[in-house]
């Protein structure tokens, strides 16, 4: 996390663009995060907040790139049914 995010920022404190340049989603990881995004109506705000709590995972996971796995099990610390998004998300 320090030697990828600029200045050694924190994932907590890495802006939209940040992510976008640095956050390495998988094509699998940014269709399922724009299907929770869509499902569950999620604000521009909370949207950015499963990114970073994502890339935070991919972190501990020692993975590079934010895989499908880490956007599904985001979605299980909120306060979701984490039940409805393995459903509803399943592929």
């Amino acid at each position: 996390m320090f030697v990828r995010n600029p200045d050694g920022k924190l994932n907590r404190d890495l802006s939209a663009q940040d992510l976008g340049q640095i956050g390495q989603l998988d094509e699998k990881a940014l269709e399922l995060w724009e299907q929770v995004v869509n499902h569950r109506r999620l604000s521009a705000r909370s949207g950015l907040r499963v990114l970073i709590v994502a890339r935070s995972l991919a972190d501990l996971h020692d993975q590079d790139k934010v895989n499908k796995n880490a956007i599904a099990e985001t979605m299980c610390f909120s306060s979701f049914d984490c039940g409805d998004a393995k459903e509803d998300f399943a592929s």
